[in-house]
Parts: C-alpha cells; structure tokens; sequence
C-alpha cells in the first residue's frame, strides 16, 4: 500500500501548504491545516491501520470538498482503492464465520443513540433560545452536569450492557462538555476580564484551553487505547506551550525557535518507531510553516537562530532516519539558508554570495557518503541548488557586478565536482544536465562586468558555438545529447529575440551554430526527427533575421528570392526525402514575406494567400495523408478554407480565380482514382461559382442561360452517377 500512502502524502502536503498561506483566514486555514496533519499521520500508520482507517479517509475526503478539491479527488482515490483491495482480500481469504448477533442488545443500544441525539438537541435549543438569560455560573454549572451525566452513561453502557462502542462514543461526549466547561469559563469571563480570549491574559486563556484538552484526550487515551488519539494529545501540548511563551511576552520567532529546539531534542532521544517520534518528525516540517509566515515582520538574529536550528534538525533527521522525506527536507534547507542569511544587515550586499557559499557546500555535504541517499534524491538535491543559483545570480546582477562571476565560478566548480564523484562517492546525473547552464552564466557574468549590463541574446549566441563544439568533442552519448539540446534550445531563443531587434552579429553566431547541427545530422543521420530540427533551425536562423526582420536594410524582394533559390539548390544538392518535405513547406514563409511587402490591390492580395494555402494542402495531400479518405477530407476542407475569404467577393477576377481552381480540382481528381471526391467536388465548386458570378445577371439574361445552368447541372449529375458505377464495379 506504499502508492496510496504516498497519494495521502500528497494530498496532506498540499492541505498543509494551503493552510498555511491562509491562516489569516483563520477557520479555512486552521482546519485545512488540522485535515493535513491528521492524513500525515495517517499515511504513516501500518498498513492494518491504514486499511481500518479508509472510512476516515472517506470522511476526509468529504470535508476537503469545499475546502481544496485536488486534495479532495487524491482522497477519493485512495478510498476507492483501499476498498477494492479489501473486497480482494476477502474474495481469496477464508469463508467469513457468521457470529450470531444479540438484537435485543441492538434495539437498546439504538435507543439509547436516539436518546442521546434528543437530550443533545435539546441541549442545543435550550442554549439558543434561553442561553443569554441564564447566570454564567449556571452556564458552567450545566455545561459541567452533561459531562457528568455523559461519563456516568458511558460507564453505564460498557459495564451493564456491554456496548462498548456506544460507551466510547458517550465517554468522548462527555470529555467535549467538560472541555466546553473551561471554553465557557474563559469565554464568558467568568473569573475577571483579564483571563478571557480578548483580555489581557489571553495566551494564558489559550494554555490553560489547550491543556485541558490534551489532559481530556490523554484520560480517554489511557481507558481507550486508541493510538492516534495520542497525536492529539500532542498537538494539543504544543499548542499549550506555544501560548504560554508568548505569554512572558516573547516575540513569535523566538517562541518558534525554542519550540524548534525542543522538537529537535525529541527527535534525538525518542524511538524511531514510537508514537512521539512520528509525531515530532512531522511538526520538523510543520515548523518551516511558520517561520515562512513570520519572514517578514522577524528580528534579524532571532530569525537566523531559528532557520540554523531548524536547519540542524531536518538534517539530522536526514543522516540518522533513513524513512525521513528527503526531498522535502532538501527543499526546505535551502529556502531556510536564503531566509536566515537575507535579511541580516551585517553581511550587507554580499549576503547573495553567501548564501551561493553556503548552498555550494550544503550541496557537497549531501554528496557525502555518510548520507544515505539514492541517485534520483542526490540529482533532486543538485536540481534545487541549480535553482538556488540561478536566483541568486539574477539578484546579484542588481547589486554587484563582480559578485556574478564569483557565483558563476562557484557553480562551475561545484558542478564539476558532482559530476566527476567527491570524495570516491558516485557521480550525480544531474550535474551533467545543468554543465551548458553554468557555461551561460559565466559568459552573463563576464559580459555583465564589460559593458554594465547582460545582452542575453549575444550570450545565447556565443553559447550556442561553445555548446556545438562541447558536442564535438565529448565522448560521452549521454554529453552530446545534453548540449545538442542545449544548443538548439539556444538558437531558438535568440532567433526569436533577433526577430524583435538588430542583432547581426548574434545572427551569424546562430547561423554557424545551426549549420554545424546540421551538417552533423545529415553526415550521421541516426534520427530523422533530429535532422528535421536542425534543419529547421538552420532555415529560421536565415530566415527570421534577415528576410522577415531585414536587419541588412536589402530588398526585400531580392532577399526572399535569393533565399528561396537557396533552398531550391539544397533541395537539388542533398536529395533527402526529409529535407525536400520541410523545404517545400518552408518556401511558403519567403513567399508570404514577399508578397506582404509589396504594394498591391487587396483584392491581387488575397489571391495569392489563397494560393499559397493551395499549395500547403496540396504539400499536405501528396506528403502526409495516407489512404483515399485521409487526402480527399483534407483536399476538401483545406480548398474550402483557401477559397472561403475571396468566393463571396464578386469580382470578375476572383470569379476567374474560383474557376480556375475548380477546373485544377477537377483534373487532378479525374487523373488519380483514390481522389474521386475531390472530382466530385471541383464539379460542384464550378458550378456554385458560375451560378453566384452570375447572380446580378439572373433577371436580365435569356432563358437559355437557365437551361445551360441546367445542363451543367444534369451533366454533373449524370458525372456522379458513372463514377458511383465505376466505383461498384
């Protein structure tokens, strides 16, 4: 059951998470919060347990509807699951053994639940309707009695009629009336203002509260051995202690940090397999929470006191614990690095090389072989360093210029060192991936302290050249395949960018980039798909700077037609089957160029966009559509999306253009057997064409021009009939 626990992982990270972001909304933040830590323990619990609890789960699932419904449909699936495989297990078990059911037993226990869902409802109605006339003593004394009542009807129940489920649901209803016993006391100030929710003790209100509870749930937990009433005991003493430090008037962040030390302290001395164990490991993560919530508002040094402790604790945890959650704990280390380090003003601007400093090492010490890691955890670890680096090399081109290439180099040094193996330990994967990424950010850093400014489309280019000569010389397959997609993702880029602005000499780098892909794919074509990029890149990197954004200030007719014989001369040269298709289709770019950039009619305009979409369907048909029916649906739709903006013109040279092409679809439909339809449909796109030109003349002309219109008609007819005979035949 490892999936679905893992599934509940998820789903109670993610209520964690956003109760977190929105505990100012206190109800909807809390109780997403309560519903994440409650299906984190669960998905801890042994797979007995976990099977047992897949109602609550349901339960679960139900209450996250309106709360967060991704969180919602993980739970449905988890249950749904569960289900399944207890219906499996008892399929292939044992035949069940029918006990024999005591109904006089069930009978009374159904009353006495019907009676206590009376007295309850009465309660209720009784405190709405009369409650703000009663004396607050008389509140508590009321409130005190039910629990009374409950516990002795609990006891009642377990012992005389052996209903020991009705007495555990009785015992926990009396434990919330004595709990709403102290709520009322302190609630309704019974004691003074000043030991209320609102007045001046109000922390000490919340301690006294939160013990209480958890000194309720303990006696239950001691009569009713329930372990996961244990984790509430728990909570309900850590909330306990919170209030009681910010009670001797200490700030939040400093209450965290001691809260911090102390889970730190059980994570040392506890079990791994105890209760308290599974509990504090879990409140390690919760904690990171609040710290993130009170960043902005900390004092410097309480802040970072509290980030290093955590920062000990998870990787502690990490090292010793060899079920913790890695990933997690990676993750939350270096956010907390970059939040303890940020905002001490001691460090002033040089806090982003230390936090570079400190992330580089903290990467290495996870490399160790101390730490009992595997591969794809090692490679998430590097991947979120990368990021880490990222980020602060971006905020370090704000502050410093030199503080670039030190990141640069540290992240150089670093990745060489991971991916060659530290220290004997195995070689991280990842580092192999991120080495094209360290190289741009060097010639970023370089560039940045040249000229006062980064020109990303330059370093792109000049990085796209070192990427194809890395692909050149390393051995590696693996090597080749990370800068070939390094260099093409390169060339994109600033191909795109040249697009937008001049950039000549970032062109050139892009083309003699793109050329030597190429020319490498079509020397050792061992993947066609990969011949087909390059070729494209090496075509767009022409194309878009110097026909479509004309950066040499050329005619632009000259230009496009020149670059249009080029591609007829590869066309001629290589004769690939690959790269004769994409040519063909790549023609059209020059050609819209061209015809865009002309001064013309828009009726002459049109005309030839049509034409050129002619020609694209007509690339389509012969190319790629396989079978009769695939290139007739295609020649008719693509011929009718070619000829729908002119048809209903009403020119005399649209009409001649309509006829044309309606004459051209019918002898390429007559001239090949498998294309019948688009014989069929030329004969009526000739004929919708002749009866529309003629629409102004249809109450001048003689009548013998309805008999031809006519004639056409029973011949176009009489046409489909003999070809619908040829067919069956």
């Amino acid at each position: 059951m490892t999936k679905e626990k893992n599934m509940l992982k998820i789903a109670s990270f993610i209520n964690c998470i956003i109760g977190i972001l929105f505990l100012k909304y206190s109800f909807f933040g809390i109780l997403l919060l309560i519903t994440g830590i409650i299906l984190f323990v669960l998905s801890k619990s042994d797979d007995k347990d976990f099977l047992e609890a897949k109602t609550a789960i349901l339960v679960m699932g139900i209450i996250c509807i309106p709360l967060n419904l991704i969180a919602s449909i993980i739970l449905f699936i988890v249950f749904d699951n569960l289900n399944n495989k207890v219906k499996l297990s008892k399929e292939n078990g044992p035949p069940n053994v029918i006990y024999k059911v005591d109904n006089e037993n069930k009978k009374i226990d159904l009353l006495l639940k019907l009676g206590v869902g009376m007295v309850f409802i009465s309660g209720i109605l009784f405190a709405t309707t009369s409650w703000d006339f009663i004396n607050d003593f008389i509140k508590a004394f009321v409130l005190i009695v039910m629990g009374i009542a409950f516990m002795v009807l609990s006891i009642f129940t377990e012992t005389k009629l052996k209903l020991y489920k009705s007495a555990y649901m009785y015992w926990i209803l009396s434990a919330l009336f004595f709990l709403l016993t102290i709520v009322g006391i302190l609630y309704f100030g019974i004691f003074g203002d000043y030991l209320t929710y609102s007045g001046m003790g109000k922390y000490l209100a919340y301690f006294i509260t939160y013990m209480t509870a958890s000194g309720l749930v303990m006696s239950t937990y001691l009569k009713y051995p329930k372990k996961y009433l244990m984790y509430f005991v728990y909570v309900g003493l850590t909330i306990a202690i919170y209030n009681l430090l910010l009670f001797f008037e200490l700030d939040y962040i400093t209450v965290i940090s001691i809260i911090s030390a102390l889970v730190f302290g059980i994570n040392v001395i506890a079990k791994e397999d105890s209760l308290l164990f599974n509990y504090s490991k879990g409140l390690s993560l919760v904690l990171f929470a609040f710290i993130i919530i009170n960043a902005g508002s900390a004092v410097e040094l309480p802040m970072f006191a509290a980030c290093i402790i955590n920062i000990i604790n998870l990787n502690y945890l990490l090292i010793t614990k060899s079920n913790f959650e890695k990933i997690i704990a990676i993750i939350i280390t270096y956010i907390l690095i970059f939040v303890g380090i940020v905002p001490l003003s001691f460090f002033g601007d040089n806090d982003v090389v230390v936090v570079s400093l400190l992330a580089s090492l903290y990467t290495l010490f996870i490399n160790c072989k101390f730490i009992n890691m595997d591969t794809f955890e090692k490679d998430f670890n590097y991947i979120i360093y990368s990021v880490v680096t990222i980020i602060s090399f971006i905020v370090s081109c704000y502050y410093n210029n030199v503080f670039t290439v030190i990141i640069s180099i540290i992240f150089i040094i670093v990745n060489e060192l991971a991916r060659y193996g530290l220290f004997n330990t195995e070689q991280i994967k990842a580092s192999s991936v991120f080495e094209p990424l360290s190289i741009l950010l060097l010639i970023c850093s370089i560039q940045i302290n040249a000229i006062d400014h980064v020109n990303f489309i330059y370093a792109l280019a000049i990085s796209s050249m070192i990427y194809c000569a890395m692909n050149y010389f390393y051995d590696e397959d693996f090597d080749k395949k990370v800068y070939f997609v390094y260099a093409v993702v390169a060339i994109i880029i600033s191909v795109l960018f040249i697009y937008k602005m001049d950039y000549v000499y970032a062109s050139m780098f892009a083309i003699c980039s793109s050329l030597y892909l190429f020319s490498k794919m079509y020397l050792k074509p061992k993947n066609v798909f990969l011949l087909i990029i390059s070729y494209l890149l090496l075509l767009s990197s022409i194309y878009f700077p110097f026909i479509l954004r004309n950066i040499m200030d050329l005619n632009i007719l000259y230009m496009g037609t020149g670059f249009i014989v080029l591609i007829a001369l590869i066309i001629t040269i290589l004769k690939n089957d690959a790269v004769s298709k994409i040519s063909y289709f790549y023609i059209v770019l020059p050609l819209l160029t061209i015809i865009s950039s002309q001064t013309m009619s828009s009726e002459i305009m049109r005309i030839l966009i049509s034409s050129l979409i002619l020609y694209v369907v007509f690339l389509i048909v012969k190319f790629f559509a396989k079978g009769p029916v695939a290139k007739n649906t295609v020649g008719i739709i693509g011929v009718t999306f070619a000829l729908f903006d002119i048809f209903f013109s009403g020119t005399v040279v649209t009409g001649i253009f309509v006829g044309v092409v309606g004459l051209l679809v019918i002898i390429i439909g007559y001239r090949h057997d498998e294309l019948s339809l688009l014989f069929k449909y030329g004969i009526g796109l000739t004929i919708v064409n002749i009866i529309y030109q003629l629409r102004d003349l249809w109450s001048v002309i003689p009548f013998w021009l309805y008999l031809l219109v006519g004639g056409l008609s029973i011949i176009g007819f009489v046409t489909y009939k003999e070809v619908k005979k040829q067919n069956n035949k």
